[in-house]
C-alpha cells in the first residue's frame, strides 16, 4: 500500500497464547453516579460524570422548550447550532468517560488477575417469571 509516498506493509500472524483462569472473580454494577466493582471481600468505586453530560443535555431541552415546542427554532440559525453544540458536548463527554472508565476498571481487574461477571437481565428478567407467584 503506497501513502504519502511511502509504501506500508501490513502483517498478519497468529500466536498461540495459554489462557490464564482468573484466580478471582469481579461482580461489575453500573449505576448513575459509580461504577462499583466487588467479590466479596473488597468494593473498588469509580466516579461517572453522568451528572456532566446529563447537564448539556437539559440545557439543549431547555433551549428548544424557550424557543417553542413546535419547529420555531429549527428555523433559527444560531439556536439550532447551539443545540446541536450542547447534544454534541453530551455525547462527547459521555464516550469519552465511558472509555475511560472502562479502561480503568479492565486495568484493575487485570492487576487483580480476575474476571469481570456482569448480571444478564433477560435471564433475571425469564428466572422471575418462571417462579410462581405468592
Amino acid at each position: 500500500m503506497l501513502r504519502n509516498g511511502k509504501l506500508l506493509l501490513h502483517v498478519t500472524f497468529e500466536k498461540e497464547v495459554q489462557e490464564k483462569l482468573p484466580k478471582d472473580y469481579y461482580a461489575l454494577d453500573i449505576n448513575y453516579h459509580e461504577i462499583v466493582l466487588s467479590n466479596g471481600k473488597e468494593e473498588l468505586r469509580f466516579k461517572t460524570i453522568l451528572d456532566k453530560a446529563f447537564h448539556y443535555y437539559y440545557l439543549a431541552n431547555r433551549l428548544q422548550k424557550k424557543y417553542g415546542n413546535g419547529v420555531k427554532w429549527r428555523f433559527d440559525k444560531k439556536v439550532m447550532s447551539r443545540i446541536k453544540y450542547f447534544y454534541k458536548k453530551a455525547r462527547n463527554v459521555i464516550e469519552y468517560y465511558a472509555s475511560l472508565l472502562s479502561t480503568e476498571v479492565v486495568n484493575e481487574v487485570v492487576k487483580r488477575n480476575a474476571s469481570i461477571v456482569m448480571e444478564n437481565p433477560q435471564l433475571s428478567l425469564r428466572i422471575m417469571k418462571t417462579q410462581p407467584s405468592e
